[in-house]
């Protein structure tokens, strides 16, 4: 009987049997290939069983893989640019922090800055060492590994450090612990593969895991990729950074070969970190990464000088190179990055702890350089007073802008007594009372 005129059950049932034998096919084609590693990884004995076993999970991955990346067109569905853009905005940043437990405290051991620009289609990850010393608005200088201990298990006080000292107004943040790290690596991919410079043996308390590896290429799981990338013994900062930009391609690839679960991975991801942003913005962001070719996407280390203090060294800005870093690395519109920023002094005129950091968090940090805070001459300043040197017609405006923001105080001018300011804010009781 032609097909045209076959009857709709009869139709339904020719349908039905169609997709069994396709689903007993898929069936068979998996029993072969489980079929084939067994017989290359036990009757050929090609390697120790464990180390089979672990051959034939990769190849089921790479597998997986490969059909995802045939579906590469759709993958992360409803994830755009427009997700992660500002409104108004053409580029976008994004610092991200993991943390490990230390004696029963959060050590920041990894600080990264994102940035990126969709005109261009050009990405930027700009690391920064964790014992970096930097100017942290309100609470003074702290090395990077502090800073969130600094803020109470916070981004706060990593995230106004870098404002400040690159001049930008940071778009969002993510926050990890390296347990966090170790599920996202594993819902990428089960196994990756490392370059090991030189032989590593160590105990990572924090991940509760041991690593020991040898020199050249290797695979390793999840939980010990993430010990590699955030474990770091002293005075191996920048050899633990090297580490992170060697795997960042990779992990850029195995994150476009998993593309259609981006969405998904986000989402569980948000419930577990800490963020300022939506899942959404997090995978728009990630996905921009993920589709930049090779040549579109570069990796730095933020300019560094060594110092050494009573036999211990840490790491402080190159201000000589600072300013031309900033216009070859920041992937953001020019007119976002200021070099005229005034320079401002905050003090606590009125006795409550950490109201300078409060104060700062007002700021925009793309228009303001807070050099210094400190404390006043005393705590009864009931008035905040916003103080301009030689009433600099710009400086006054952006002294108002200040006033603005705070919402109390008032602003007046002052004759100059030093070049290290622009602009000086008292903090007043008024402020801390609102």
């Amino acid at each position: 009987m032609p097909e045209d005129y076959v009857g709709y059950r009869t139709k339904r049932t020719l349908e039905k049997k169609k997709r069994k034998w396709k689903r007993w096919g898929w069936i068979g084609a998996v029993l072969l290939l489980l079929l084939l590693f067994v017989i290359l990884g036990g009757v050929l004995r090609i390697s120790p069983a464990d180390v089979a076993w672990n051959k034939t999970g990769e190849a089921f991955s790479w597998v997986g893989r490969k059909i995802r990346s045939a579906w590469q067109s759709r993958g992360g569905e409803g994830i755009d640019e427009k997700d992660f853009l500002a409104k108004g905005k053409r580029s976008a940043s994004f610092l991200v922090g993991v943390t490990k437990r230390s004696q029963h405290t959060a050590i920041l051991s990894t600080l990264l800055l994102a940035t990126y620009d969709a005109d261009k289609k050009e990405g930027s990850v700009i690391y920064f060492p964790s014992i970096l010393r930097v100017n942290v608005p309100g609470l003074g200088e702290n090395e990077i590994c502090n800073l969130v201990n600094l803020s109470g298990g916070e981004m706060d006080a990593a995230l106004i450090a870098t404002e400040n000292l690159l001049g930008i107004d940071i778009d969002g943040y993510l926050l990890l612990t390296d347990g966090e790290l170790n599920i996202l690596l594993s819902k990428i991919s089960p196994q990756y593969s490392v370059k090991v410079p030189s032989k590593m043996s160590f105990k990572d308390n924090s991940l509760d895991t041991e690593v020991k590896l040898k020199p050249g290429e290797q695979s390793i799981s999840s939980r010990k990729l993430a010990a590699y990338l955030t474990y770091c013994s002293e005075g191996k900062e920048l050899e633990q950074i090297d580490r992170q930009m060697d795997f960042a391609p990779q992990f850029l690839e195995k994150s476009r070969e998993a593309s259609r679960e981006i969405l998904s991975v986000t989402k569980d991801l948000v419930e577990l970190a800490k963020t300022d942003s939506s899942s959404k913005k997090i995978a728009g962001l990630w996905k921009a990464f993920f589709s930049l070719p090779a040549e579109k996407f570069e990796q730095s280390k933020i300019p560094l000088k060594e110092h050494t203090f009573e036999k211990k060294t840490y790491y402080v800005i190159n201000e000589k190179n600072i300013d031309d870093f900033e216009k070859k690395h920041l992937k953001i519109e020019s007119s976002q990055i200021n070099a005229n920023r005034a320079r401002v002094e905050i003090l606590n005129g009125c006795g409550v702890p950490g109201i300078g950091f409060e104060v700062a968090k007002k700021l925009p940090l793309g228009e303001f350089y807070v050099v210094r805070s400190g404390n006043a001459d005393n705590f009864n300043h009931l008035e905040t007073v916003i103080v301009v040197y030689e009433g600099k017609a710009s400086n006054v405006k952006k002294a108002e802008k200040i006033r603005e923001k705070l919402e109390v105080g008032r602003v007046e001018s002052r004759p100059r007594s030093t070049d290290l300011f622009d602009i000086t804010i008292f903090v007043g009781r008024d402020y801390a009372d609102k």
